[in-house]
């Protein structure tokens, strides 16, 4: 893991003297232990310490180079032993966490635009759906960034190129700025944030003020079908062989 966090190093270098600084380096899902199909315990042995060596490796990096960086992680969980973790982390440019955050979905996208949130930014691993990335930009109207893995060697039972590439940006009007191959290469692109504040509406088409309304009994009445500490314990449990 200490060579991934190594390479990370290098590539945020790169990042940043090829075509100049860099305000946000991006990275995939699990850039420092990588994955396989491992058991909970397995996954709990590759997990990290958030904040830990190597997130005060890339910390310093970030220092350096004065810019943001996120990527996903298994972290370990204190509150949470036992626990299968996977969160995202953003460091800022004092080399700082900012902060640590589980994926989310297009509803709670939806809450955090309504909320304020311009940059979406996610981290991938396997593929994502394009077109729901799309969507959460345009229709939320704002700046949606996913990255995913590339090529990825030496997986037990998939071909290398599985669920690799199109690491993409999404601007608010869906135009798409993305990878033009599954190998690792830099995906670049402006955000005027400035004129972006200035002209952005959090909820297109529709007023806030006439969605929430709406909003609010379908979520207080909506029953979840997956009710808090109902995860199987046997998730993740090794193979008979």
């Amino acid at each position: 893991m200490k060579a991934n966090v190594d390479h990370m190093i290098e590539l945020i270098a790169m990042a940043n003297g090829f075509g100049g600084s860099q305000d946000l380096v991006c990275f995939h899902e699990q850039p420092i232990m990588g994955w396989n199909p491992w058991t909970r315990e397995e996954t709990l042995r590759v997990s990290v310490d958030v904040p830990g060596t190597g997130t005060e490796r890339l910390g310093k990096k970030a220092k350096e180079c004065g810019c943001y960086i996120t990527f996903g992680t298994y972290p370990h969980g204190p509150d949470w032993p036992g626990h299968e973790l996977l969160n995202g982390i953003l460091i800022d440019p004092d080399g700082n966490i900012a902060c640590s955050i589980t994926p989310f979905q297009p509803d709670v996208a939806r809450a955090l635009a309504m909320k304020g949130m311009e940059l979406r930014l996610n981290s991938a691993s396997d593929g994502y759906n394009v077109n729901e990335a799309e969507q959460i930009a345009r229709h939320n109207g704002l700046w949606s960034i996913v990255c995913n893995q590339s090529l990825s060697p030496e997986q037990p039972g998939v071909p290398a190129f599985s669920g690799s590439g199109d690491t993409a940006i999404f601007a608010p009007d869906g135009s798409i700025t993305r990878a033009r191959s599954v190998h690792e290469e830099f995906v670049r692109e402006r955000i005027p944030i400035a004129e972006f504040r200035r002209t952005r509406s959090i909820t297109k088409w529709v007023p806030i003020e006439m969605l929430l309304p709406v909003y609010r009994p379908i979520h207080r009445g909506t029953v979840p079908i997956r009710r808090p500490h109902t995860y199987p314990r046997t998730r993740q449990t090794a193979p008979t062989r």
